[in-house]
């Protein structure tokens, strides 16, 4: 009888080991969320990856910079912690405040970085011609400041070198709100002009688009019946941006570096993500 009754529960386990594996959950996160293979393949129908790359928390092999993963992985399917699909193919960004760093920032990332052309970090566009991204995303998990950055234009000198941040767009938990941050100049420390975007709750999702034109930018943010929308001439502010290119991030760049509590990490949320370029040189 004792016998039976344990094939009984083997049977029972076996059932829903099968019945897990068929809802496609493969394995979990760091902190116990299940990442799913059939929220991958929802997610690699939804997001093309032809022109990014991933950078990840965590150092690369020989510990001289983040690891980073290209886009022929990423388009198989990648998944880690850092980086996860959902059940509805929407992405998980996870950045822990303590994760290792670039050599040129305090703050850690799990962010996609544009490549225009697939595979060369060096090959970038100008702000002249017409550039587009539009994201959809919310913040569901902050650090102790309350910031993370979830969408950007980076600088970058002709020679391959760090350039300045042209555009931010942050979101802040602590203050419920989206920052959207446009930079004043070029030079050492300049500042940046704020516009902000109240009354969004941590978990709600908003809309983001970042429109480059002949060097001027708009940037529209909108979550229901609310709604942000600001622009900046670049080019008749500071010549100079002429003198570098440009490319867009994507996730979750946390804006803190003080681990005040053990597990401290900002979480985002990605839905959808486009870019278009009609380039002049």
């Amino acid at each position: 009888m004792l016998k039976n009754k344990l094939k009984v529960m083997l049977l029972i386990m076996c059932v829903a080991s099968i019945s897990l594996f068929a809802q496609g959950i493969r394995e979990y996160d760091i902190r116990g969320n299940p990442m799913t293979e059939t929220g991958g393949d929802k997610g690699l129908k939804k997001f093309d990856y032809s022109t990014w790359k991933l950078q990840l928390p965590t150092a690369n092999e020989d510990k001289t910079s983040v690891a980073e993963i290209k886009r022929d992985e990423l388009s198989s399917g990648y998944q880690s912690e850092y980086f996860y699909y959902n059940n509805d193919g929407s992405i998980t960004f996870y950045a822990p405040v303590d994760g290792f760093k670039t050599a040129n920032t305090a703050y850690c990332r799990s962010e996609l970085r544009e490549l225009i052309d697939g595979e060369h970090s060096y090959n970038n566009w100008t702000l002249h011609g017409t550039h587009i991204l539009n994201v959809s995303e919310k913040g569901t998990e902050t650090s102790s400041n309350g910031r993370t950055v979830v969408s950007q234009i980076h600088g970058i000198n002709p020679d391959g070198s760090n350039g300045p941040v042209l555009v931010k767009v942050e979101y802040d938990g602590a203050n419920k709100q989206v920052c959207v941050l446009l930079k004043t100049g070029t030079y050492n420390n300049a500042a940046d002009e704020r516009h902000y975007l109240k009354d969004i709750e941590i978990g709600e999702r908003f809309d983001t688009s970042i429109k480059v034109g002949e060097g001027r930018v708009f940037v529209t943010v909108k979550s229901g019946d609310k709604k942000l929308e600001t622009s900046k001439n670049f080019y008749e502010d500071d010549p100079t941006w002429d003198n570098y290119n440009f490319y867009y991030k994507v996730g979750n760049y946390v804006q803190d570096s003080v681990l005040d509590y053990e597990g401290e990490s900002a979480t985002v949320i990605l839905y959808s993500m486009n870019t278009a370029h009609e380039q002049k040189y």
